[in-house]
């Protein structure tokens, strides 16, 4: 090999996929994602291979507002400092005792101006008080306005005794949509969350324009944007989610604006072994560092390099398959999905079962490239089995196996977040039939939501119940205190009017 002299620039300064299969430190190294944050910022790196970049929510360097000012501790001397399960943002005492707290935290580290300290709200809404409501109506109306002025007098404070000190916010929920007639200054850097977005399309386009106006909006507003993008399925980290070309495409579009400077991804953090996590990571990695690739091509080259020349080609047809329905189906792809979406429909779900079989024929030569296959089919095994009543298969006692015995290889620890692998046993258990009409209603005048179709937290369980329409109920836990079950409007009939 000769001299080599070239010099390679990134489009994004910072890369991150918070996944577990991008948290180990050589494997992110390899694929050129330098942002070092959360969980792996705790863990130890080689010395050889330490470049990463934590400038940003590593270790130390954020706070949500309660970890800052603490209410069993301020708030029966200070009850104006709070409003509405947030701060009060416009009392001047509250943002004086929060920039001597910040003061204090970037005083631990060793040189507090290579950090963005991060202030964060509390992940719940926001019921104002007077003072910000007047404050909010003077920019548009929009909470993130006091928020802003909040994190900018504070960032003010502390550099009057950090100079140089820099801080950042999180524009989420409530605070998503940017002020208008306000700027952020080089020094406060913002992240936009985009909990809202819907996988079927990209961040900018589709059911996420208003999204992208926001984006775009806060990109205009700011010297130094980094976006925290979600890109998995918290509702079922086992179930199929096509959402790999528009991730694509949302990267791409990010880098048309000048100001956004990272990209933060969340994934399967929780758990290893999630769909289709391992191409998730390495495409977008390629895709950070070069945003106008291919990622047709890209893909294709990862299914055949990671599932072999000849099983390769089947899955690409896979995944190409369910973003095809997906784009037909009219899904809402949110960040909590359920397994009772249209894209799943009988016909796509057996020949996505059929491409996949062939591919796990095609890999048999090879243990390297069959797991890989195995693992890939796995999501596809998932939807299968829990609605095989309705697409009419029996046999599932060789599925079955399969499932169970890749779930233990690949070492998954969750099937949804919170979703232990003792109640995706009880999931898998249950024997449905077909519902009977409500109090004898003809066919057209009634829909059933079942308990597939709905958003599960904590304790709420799918479990067998005689009793239940089709012989499957949702089992909570009498003393959780928790909205554990949650039904998501975009489920209702869209047309017509109806009595819930």
């Amino acid at each position: 090999v000769g001299p080599l002299d070239e010099r390679h620039v990134p489009r994004f300064a910072y890369r991150e996929v918070l996944s577990a299969e991008g948290q180990q430190k050589p494997y992110k190294a390899h694929n050129l994602l330098n942002g070092d944050s959360h969980g792996p910022s705790f863990l130890p790196t080689p010395p050889e291979i330490d470049v990463f970049l934590r400038d940003w929510q590593n270790k130390g360097g954020y706070a949500n507002f309660f970890e800052l000012l603490p209410p069993d501790r301020y708030q029966k001397e200070h009850p104006d400092w709070y409003a509405g399960g947030q701060l009060a943002m416009m009392n001047p005492g509250m943002r004086a005792a929060m920039a001597r707290v910040v003061v204090e935290r970037l005083r631990a580290h060793a040189d507090y101006r290579r950090i963005w300290f991060n202030l964060h709200d509390m992940d719940w809404g926001w019921d104002m008080d007077p003072a910000s409501a007047a404050f909010a109506q003077q920019h548009g109306g929009h909470p993130s306005a006091p928020r802003l002025d909040m994190v900018i007098d504070v960032a003010d404070r502390v550099r009057r005794e950090l100079p140089g000190a820099r801080l950042a916010f999180n524009a989420y929920h409530w605070s998503f949509t940017p002020p208008t007639g306000m700027t952020v200054p080089d020094y406060v850097l913002v992240f936009p969350m985009t909990i809202h977005v819907d996988y079927s399309t990209a961040l900018n386009v589709g059911r996420n324009q208003a999204l992208g106006r926001d984006l775009a909006g806060w990109a205009a507003a700011a010297r130094t944007v980094q976006v925290w993008d979600h890109i998995t399925n918290w509702s079922g980290f086992l179930q199929p989610t096509p959402n790999l070309y528009p991730i694509a495409r949302s990267i791409a579009w990010l880098a048309t604006l000048p100001s956004v400077r990272g990209y933060f991804a969340e994934g399967s953090w929780d758990t290893p072994g999630a769909e289709f996590a391992v191409l998730r990571v390495w495409l977008i990695a390629r895709l950070l560092w070069e945003p106008n690739l291919d990622a047709d091509a890209l893909v294709a080259e990862f299914c055949g390099g990671y599932y072999g020349p000849q099983a390769g080609p089947l899955v690409k047809q896979a995944i190409d398959l369910l973003h095809q329905r997906a784009a037909v189906s009219g899904d809402v792809l949110g960040e909590k999905a359920n397994v009772d979406l249209k894209l799943f429909d009988r016909d796509t779900m057996l020949r996505l079962d059929d491409l996949m079989a062939r591919a796990e024929a095609a890999a048999a030569g090879r243990d390297d490239y069959l797991a890989h296959v195995r693992a890939a089919r796995m999501p596809f095994d998932y939807v299968l089995l829990v609605r095989r009543a309705e697409y009419g298969l029996t046999a599932v006692d060789d599925r079955l196996k399969r499932f169970r015995e890749t779930i233990r290889v690949e070492h998954v620890r969750q099937y949804r977040q919170g979703g232990s692998l003792q109640e995706l046993e009880a999931l898998l258990a249950v024997e449905r039939h077909a519902s009977t009409p409500p109090m004898g209603l003809p066919a057209g005048e009634w829909r059933e939501i079942g308990d597939l179709g709905v958003n599960r937290y904590e304790s709420a369980w799918i479990v067998a119940d005689p009793a239940a329409s089709d012989g499957g109920a949702i089992r909570m836990k009498g003393d959780s205190g928790a909205w554990a079950v949650q039904l998501k409007l975009d489920k209702l009939p869209p047309e017509g009017e109806w009595d819930i």
